[in-house]
């Protein structure tokens, strides 16, 4: 599949993945009232019949006054050659060169590999199995800002080759990262129809406390520069204090 059918795919899930969540709703909170620590997660898995897409949908707790209020999340779980991915889909603004600002498609894809440095590196919580690594990275890392690194960031950059040329600064730490773009469309490769979808595949996470000093000051330069460079672009594209983004078909 594409990157763009994937993106659809997983989209057409979204009715069916809130009717689910809101039957589930008062048993999250039912088992919260129960816990002693917190913060607290509880998940469940369910398969859609239609798509057979399995999904793990997961309440979060911070503490005991959001029992009754706990904010919730989901992850798409895929199975290939015994090798398990999560995979989230999500939109972004995407500008390319004289077109207006719209959204394109985003397929996150998580590697087990991503998910054990991040419990090695920051949970260091042997207790817990791989889905509940997941539900606490999403739930501590609700933001994500994906910047094109340098050599500063990553000095195995050229080892790794062009398609791993992009990180995340998040919370807890940092994303390395590999890319891929689709930008043809279902008629054939017309070079101006513009990119209709982007994938990001996570390969593995650091914390600062495992970075350099050079490392750390190379990521918020880029932050800075990525930022200001979306904020310039945003009030430029921003017509009497809105801004209307489509997505491609």
């Amino acid at each position: 599949m594409t990157c763009k059918e994937i993106y659809d795919n997983l989209a057409a899930d979204i009715e069916k993945i809130n009717i689910k969540k809101n039957y589930l709703w008062s048993r999250a909170i039912s088992k919260f009232k129960k816990e002693r620590i917190f913060p607290a997660w509880t998940w469940y898995e369910y398969t859609i019949p239609a798509t057979r897409n399995t999904y793990i949908i997961f309440f979060y707790a911070e503490s005991r006054n959001f029992i009754e209020k706990p904010e919730w999340d989901y992850f798409c779980v895929h199975y290939e050659d015994k090798k398990r991915f999560v995979i989230k889909a999500c939109t972004m603004g995407y500008k390319q060169e004289e077109n207006p600002l719209s959204l394109i498609r985003v397929v996150r894809v998580y590697t087990r590999h991503f998910f054990d440095k991040y419990n090695e590196r920051l949970l260091k919580d042997n207790s817990i199995g791989s889905t509940d690594v997941a539900c606490r990275y999403f739930s501590r890392n609700k933001k994500e800002f994906p910047i094109e690194i340098n050599e500063e960031i990553n000095r195995n950059l050229k080892k790794h080759g062009e398609s791993a040329n992009y990180g995340s600064k998040i919370r807890d730490g940092f994303c390395f990262m590999r890319s891929g773009v689709q930008n043809v469309n279902n008629r054939g490769g017309d070079k101006n129809d513009g990119l209709k979808a982007v994938m990001f595949m996570y390969m593995t996470f650091m914390n600062e406390a495992g970075m350099e000093g050079s490392q750390l000051s190379a990521i918020d330069r880029k932050v800075s520069d990525e930022y200001s460079r979306c904020i310039k672009l945003l009030q430029e594209e921003t017509c009497n204090g809105e801004i209307e983004l489509t997505l491609g078909t």
